[in-house]
């Protein structure tokens, strides 16, 4: 039979005509699917030969898909080896180094299953190990992920095996503000991240019951007081000049509009001057609160549970 190499297009079109293809889990690929798969792995080499290590990958797993024996398990081991995907390739190559060998089968099987194991140990070296440090908060209290994936704290001290280059640790704690660090790995490499976790600010409070008091009292008590004397003025100047205008006690009919304005100014300013002293003594009060607060109790109304229930209780 002639092989003959695959397109990207047509890897993925066999891909896909693979996973949906009604098939026996133990069934052995008939004569048309381990065709395709020949195909696969010719194409497969061609591109890994070329450099183009994805596409081979692709197509390597699609003849994995199909066969799965150790050749093709090995190709796609070496592929994600040269992918930089140590921990992908290492634990492929193992899968298939610890393969079951078939009665008779061909040397060519039992000779990729030796090189996978070969190649399993020889990646398993190059692989940088992440050991995390988490201080502040408990380690059972602390959640710690490494690019999304949540890790356990057992392993975080043992250190965890990553593949080479950029990767983000993420962790939180319940009182604690959260931490974000990225790191760098370098294969072969072991690398130890040291991350202080801060206990988490105080919500800002708002302000104390005395200051809003003295703001309010004041504010207002100013502001009433000081319409109070305007419009207390005004009356008293207009009640002047009704005076020297009349000569007494009684006016012609043509003052009774400025007697009016008069009293009602009056009694503006006297409401004004009620205004303003409550106002001031809500300040006044609003002083005392602030200097007594600081070092008084608050009252609050708890529940205490016993045996008999629950009782009320201030402290």
């Amino acid at each position: 039979m002639s092989f003959r190499p695959l397109g990207l297009s047509a890897v993925l079109l066999t891909i896909l005509a693979l996973a949906t293809a009604p098939r026996l889990a133990a069934a052995a690929p008939d004569d048309t699917q381990k065709e395709a798969a020949r195909n696969l792995m010719w194409s497969g080499d061609q591109l890994f030969q070329n450099g183009d290590h994805g596409r081979a990958l692709q197509a390597y797993l699609a003849a994995d898909a199909i066969m799965n024996v150790p050749t093709t398990g090995l190709a796609v081991a070496r592929a994600h080896a040269a992918l930089g995907q140590l921990v992908e390739a290492r634990d492929k190559a193992q899968l298939v180094a610890r393969s079951t060998p078939q009665a008779k089968e061909s040397p060519i099987l039992t000779e990729a299953r030796t090189a996978a194991a070969k190649l399993a140990t020889d990646v398993a070296a190059r692989i940088p190990t992440l050991i995390v440090k988490v201080s502040g908060p408990p380690a059972s209290a602390t959640e710690v992920t490494i690019d999304g994936v949540k890790v356990a704290s057992s392993e975080l001290a043992s250190g965890w095996k990553l593949n080479p280059g950029n990767h983000t640790v993420v962790t939180a704690a319940d009182g604690f503000e959260g931490a974000e660090q990225r790191v760098t790995l370098i294969e072969g490499q072991s690398e130890t991240l040291q991350i202080a976790m801060q206990p988490a600010s105080a919500p800002a409070s708002g302000p104390s019951t005395g200051t809003l008091l003295m703001a309010t009292g004041f504010s207002v008590g100013g502001v009433a007081l000081i319409v109070g004397a305007v419009t207390g003025g005004l009356s008293i100047a207009e009640t002047d000049a009704l005076l020297d205008r009349c000569g007494g006690p009684r006016c012609d009919p043509g003052a009774a509009d400025d007697l009016s304005s008069a009293t009602t100014l009056a009694n503006v300013s006297n409401g004004a001057f009620v205004v303003g002293g409550v106002g001031i003594v809500v300040g006044i009060i609003g002083v005392v609160l602030e200097v007594t607060e600081p070092a008084a109790a608050e009252a609050a109304f708890m529940p205490k549970v016993s045996g008999r229930g629950v009782s009320w209780s201030f402290h």
